[in-house]
Formats: structure tokens, sequence, C-alpha cells
């Protein structure tokens, strides 16, 4: 793990960075990685990431959102609920609510690590996930690792009990456990987190989303 700034940078070790189509032809004037950097100081989310081609890539991510928001329009930040973990950015003021890792399932599936942490973003910082679209991210040399989906959703559910124990007892009651719970892959292909607003500079309060009038 190394640092740009304010965030805290997690990244696999053979990962490049690209311009992609939605890239802009000023913005290539920069380097790839120079151009994210900037653009984390710009919007500051709890965690920024980048396209990635393999899957939940930014097309996919924005049809969600037209599918679901009906929002025609063509933005380079959007909001992400399941990114892969091959380049993330995280605010260091985030670090202490969704780290460390739950590794009681990596020697099964190393995929399962991330959805321990997907599902601690959505939980407790809905909405701050953003997802900078003109960048894709690719890493070309895989080496072998555990990759078994073999009782994934147990232990998807067993992060979502972990997360909601751990909150503060104000909040567990929120319907929103209960609705990631029980859907799972239907929860990601359908929830409303892909309407809320990307804009700069949000607060980093866990939880603060239940605390919205405007609670989606």
């Amino acid at each position: 793990m190394c640092c740009i700034l304010l965030k805290n940078l997690l990244m696999d070790d053979d990962v490049m960075l690209n311009f992609n189509s939605f890239a802009p032809p000023q913005m290539k004037k920069l380097p790839p990685f120079r151009v994210f950097e900037q653009w984390l100081l710009d919007y500051e989310p709890v965690v920024g990431v980048l396209d990635y081609g393999v899957h939940y890539w930014a097309s996919w991510t924005k049809d969600r959102r037209r599918t679901i928001c009906k929002k025609t329009d063509n933005p380079l930040v959007i909001t992400s609920v399941w990114f892969d973990g091959v380049f993330n950015a995280f605010d260091y003021k985030a670090i202490e609510h969704l780290f460390p890792y739950r590794t009681q399932y990596e020697k099964i599936s190393w995929w399962s690590l991330h959805r321990y942490m997907c599902t601690a973003v959505e939980l407790i910082f809905r909405g701050q996930a953003l997802m900078y679209v003109p960048i894709t991210a690719g890493n070309p040399t895989h080496r072998s690792y555990p990759k078994s989906v073999s009782n994934m959703s147990v232990y998807w559910r067993s992060y979502v009990d972990t997360i909601r124990a751990e909150a503060p007892l104000v909040y567990r009651n929120q319907s929103l456990f209960d609705v990631l719970r029980q859907n799972l892959e239907d929860y990601i292909m359908k929830t409303r987190t892909y309407c809320m607003n990307e804009s700069r500079h949000q607060p980093i309060k866990p939880y603060a989303h239940f605390d919205s009038r405007t609670e989606m």
C-alpha cells in the first residue's frame, strides 16, 4: 500500500492505467495516474474507483443508472456500488470504519475479501463510492489464487451480519441491512444507490445516509 496525499491507495502489483473512450482529448495531456490524483483532490470520495473492463465496468454502471434512475446524461463521475479491488483509493478518514479486511474466508476465495469491502462501503458510506469513468484500470498478469464461489452467499451474508453487529445501536434496525442480506446479487442490479448525488466533498460520516431526509 502507498499513499497519495489524503488517500490510501490499494492496488494489485501488476496494475496499469489507461484512458478510455470516455476521456476528453484535453485530459490526455497528463498521465492517467496524475489525472486520477487530481480528481481525488477535487472530489474527496470515501473510495475512488476506476473503470475495470472485466466486470461492473463504467458502461455497465452507466446502464444501471439509466435504467433505474432514468438519467440520460453522460457524466465522468458516477456512483458505484460494486467495484473491483484492482485499484481503490480510500480517504484516510474512512479507514478506521472500513478496515481491516475480514480474512476468515480468504483461503477459500480471495474474492470474498472484496465482497466484504463493497458491502461495508455500501452500508456505512452509501453513495460515497465514486467511479472516475475516463480511466480504466487493468491487471494483465495474474498469479494463481483461491477463487471458489461455492457458498459465497453464506460468506456474504455473514459480512452483512458482522457490519450490522458493529454498527451503532441506533442504526442496527435499518431495513437496508435486511434488503441487502436477503437479495445480494439482486441488490447490486436494482439498488437506487446509482441515483445518488455524485457531489464533491461530501462529509465523511459513517451511516450518515440513514439520517438523511432524502434516504432512497
